[in-house]
């Protein structure tokens, strides 16, 4: 039975925003300050709110954050199972705080009776214990389970300068507890379904109202706790849009769905500009990319991030079929003419089982980005483009200000070939222009040697670090011409050596790819440069390991070489 009892990154990611940012903010035109005397000089310390959690149980302990998985335990829910985490709050700031703690749930899977829907939230109880709890179903029917998943909340207040308290959080399904109990498990209309939600924590803080600022101690004497974000569920909101202003401010992931609503129905927005008043958090549910190609849906306007991040943005397509019209996935699915700037694309899971595939724009015509950022994103294409920022760019674009970071990785799917992966974009010909200034790349390219490059003879063949693919000149990929980059920086992990295993009827000699790999060949279970290769284990008709170093900026394609060097290029190797 599958389980998704996750903590979604969303959850802790926005409560530490939330904490981070917003908490600080109360009173932060004023700030706070304690003075102290040394030596007949006043030193003059800012004072500060930051509180951090921890959790520990059986299976996993540590700091909470956006990929730590909490109450974890259940394989199959029914009544009687117990789940729980020991949680510490901890104070690691200079004020003091009060702080609240409440559940969050989402995703839960729904039966209906008699035209009502119910889920687990109906029969999960909560109980706290300080200072921890161990122990199982029999410890767990002696607590007092006397608040919902809806209804919990733990408050408390820490001095600054290190202090925590533990709780024991304690979720239990009470037998008996409420008359749907059965109807989960013995209802005829919804035998087989599975059981699920996912269950997250909330931390928020605010500053003691005795702790001095500017005007006295009783500034924050009315300060309230942070709300917390919504969750999106795939819902969308248009009635934000009119025709007569060109200027408009989302602030909602209900909102920028809406947006793609009206592109698709036929509205460009040329000569308009839609910007991002909030961060938005799309919550891992399927987006509609903002634009399709095949039927030219295009976005023709202005979008200003106004440096907001739009997180956890979701899509996904499966071999068989089209999830969505277009053929180009990506926040924007296609744009022409348009301006995309100001924008983090974070926490991304992009995966093209037939199409293109990039974080920011899919299909990318006569296009201008300035200040993207893209981070701890993955994209995924089959027989396609993929890029980190476009998937492909066709006519003048340029890229300013660009960051594609180290946890971001782009990658074809299994069974695949010529796979175009390009660090910022996947594929651009000569005869369209690109521009790359005050660019740095350092994503991961999982160019697999039986998928994204050739198997036997070319290696890395549609694979750069800045572009997946460019044309080629005398066997040898070459952007000359109708590539440009100023101060462009590409740093190389310690993900770039590779090997895989050849067949043995082509042997060593057969390679005919640059030179300086050529000898990178060797035979199963031996070695080079302290390396040690492990034994081919593809088919019995394959006995050599090829060790290769993935290096390039460009890649080029069937017997085209790619390039490592390039001018306006700065190349960092970690290893």
């Amino acid at each position: 039975m599958k389980r998704k009892n996750a903590t979604r990154s969303a959850l802790v990611t926005s409560i530490l925003a939330l904490l981070v940012c917003v908490s600080m903010l109360v009173g932060a035109t004023f700030a706070w300050f304690t003075d102290s005397v040394a030596s007949g000089l006043n030193t003059i310390a800012a004072g500060n709110l930051d509180v951090e959690l921890y959790h520990s149980d059986k299976d996993d302990s540590g700091y909470v954050d956006a990929s730590t998985e909490l109450f974890n335990d259940v394989t199959l829910w029914e009544p009687g199972v117990v789940v729980y985490e020991n949680f510490k709050v901890e104070n690691v700031g200079t004020l003091a705080l009060k702080y609240q703690l409440s559940i969050n749930f989402e995703n839960e899977t729904k039966v209906t009776v008699d035209g009502v829907e119910h889920g687990l939230s109906e029969v999960l109880k909560v109980a706290v214990v300080e200072n921890g709890f161990t122990g199982g179903r029999a410890e767990a029917q002696n607590l007092t389970f006397d608040k919902s998943l809806s209804t919990f909340t733990l408050t408390g207040e820490l001095e600054g300068n290190t202090t925590s308290k533990t709780y024991g959080i304690v979720i239990y399904w009470a037998p008996n507890s409420n008359d749907v109990d059965n109807i989960f498990n013995m209802n005829n209309a919804n035998k087989g379904k599975t059981l699920s939600i996912d269950l997250g924590i909330n931390l928020q803080a605010i500053q003691e109202m005795y702790e001095s600022d500017s005007f006295g101690p009783d500034y924050d004497e009315d300060a309230e706790y942070p709300a917390t974000a919504d969750t999106w569920d795939g819902t969308a909101d248009t009635s934000w849009y009119n025709d007569t202003d060109t200027e408009f401010v989302l602030t909602t992931a209900e909102q920028l769905a809406g947006l793609a609503e009206l592109v698709d129905a036929g509205n460009n927005f040329f000569g308009k500009t839609v910007k991002l008043g909030a961060n938005i958090d799309l919550n891992k549910f399927p987006f509609n990319p903002i634009g399709h190609s095949s039927d030219g849906k295009s976005f023709n306007g202005t979008f200003d991030g106004q440096g907001h991040t739009i997180s956890n943005l979701y899509e996904q397509s499966d071999l068989n079929a089209w999830q969505y019209e277009g053929e180009y996935y990506g926040l924007f699915a296609y744009t022409n003419g348009a301006t995309i700037k100001n924008v983090t694309v974070a926490d991304a899971y992009i995966s093209s089982g037939r199409n293109e595939a990039a974080a920011v724009v899919g299909n990318a015509v006569d296009t201008t980005f300035t200040d993207i950022t893209v981070s701890n994103t993955t994209l995924i294409a089959y027989n396609n483009s993929a890029g980190g920022v476009a998937s492909e760019c066709y006519g003048n674009c340029s890229f300013t200000n660009i960051t594609v970071d180290e946890d971001t990785v782009i990658g074809p799917l299994w069974g695949t070939y010529d796979v175009r992966l390009g660090g910022v974009v996947g594929l651009v010909h000569a005869g369209n222009n690109v521009t790359f200034s005050n660019i740095t790349v350092a994503c991961q390219l999982d160019a697999i040697n039986d998928v994204a490059a050739n198997y036997q003879y070319w290696l890395y063949r549609y694979c750069g670090m800045l572009i997946g693919q460019v044309d080629g000149v005398n066997g040898v990929a070459d952007p000359t011409g109708y590539v440009t980059c100023e101060n462009v920086t590409v740093n190389y992990g310690d993900w770039v050596n590779y090997h895989y295993c050849e067949y043995a009827s082509l042997g060593a000699g057969s390679y005919n790819g640059p030179g300086e790999y050529k000898y990178a060949r060797v035979e199963a279970g031996t070695g080079t440069d302290g390396i040690d290769l492990s034994t081919c284990n593809h088919n019995e008709d394959e006995s050599h390991n090829v060790l290769i170093v993935f290096d390039q900026l460009f890649g080029g394609g069937q017997g085209v070489s790619g390039l490592k060097t390039y001018d306006g290029v700065t190349v960092n190797y970690n290893n």
